[in-house]
């Protein structure tokens, strides 16, 4: 088997382990999505940008190495991919990269979609504390407990100005 092939091979083999860790990632991202602990939630992100930043490199090296490839294998210039490539080596190293491309497609499938269902639990979870925040930020500035100077306003609470009632029951 040609070396650039084997190096092939192993790159698509760490590619898929590094998308397995960010699978494991992304189960620890969905566990750790909540209001109350930041920590873990901001550990989870650091782990995950590391493991964006293994990928990115593992995807140029493979890029490179595909690139060296399509010329050994005189492909006119057209792009080139694993597919193409396997259909251009012998039938045991074929179907070695064909598995192996197969597999990295799945587990980059799978990833994509846990990561679209973070992203959605992370934007609700934002909508959710926006609003809290926005009913809170109205509550206060509506009508403050202080009045200005020289204004007597009544109290929507006790008409005696000694308190509020922001429920009617409790």
């Amino acid at each position: 088997m040609n070396t650039m092939i084997i190096e092939l091979v192993d790159i698509l083999d760490q590619e898929a382990a590094s998308y397995r860790d960010m699978q494991r990632v992304l189960v620890d991202e969905e566990n750790s999505i909540s209001f109350s602990k930041k920590e873990p939630f901001d550990q989870v992100q650091d782990a995950k940008e590391r493991l964006v930043v293994k990928l990115q490199r593992l995807e140029e090296k493979r890029n490179m190495l595909v690139g060296r490839l399509s010329e050994t294998y005189q492909t006119d210039g057209t792009s080139m991919t694993i597919s193409h490539l396997a259909h251009r080596v012998e039938p045991p190293t074929r179907q070695h990269l064909l598995d192996r491309a197969n597999r990295l497609r799945s587990i980059i499938a799978d990833v994509h979609e846990k990561n679209k269902h973070n992203q959605m639990m992370i934007n609700h979870f934002l909508d959710l504390i926006k609003g809290s925040l926005k009913l809170l930020t109205h509550l206060f500035e509506d009508s403050p407990v202080y009045q200005k100077p020289g204004t007597h306003q009544l109290s929507p609470g006790f008409h005696a100005g000694g308190g509020r009632f922001i429920c009617g029951n409790v």
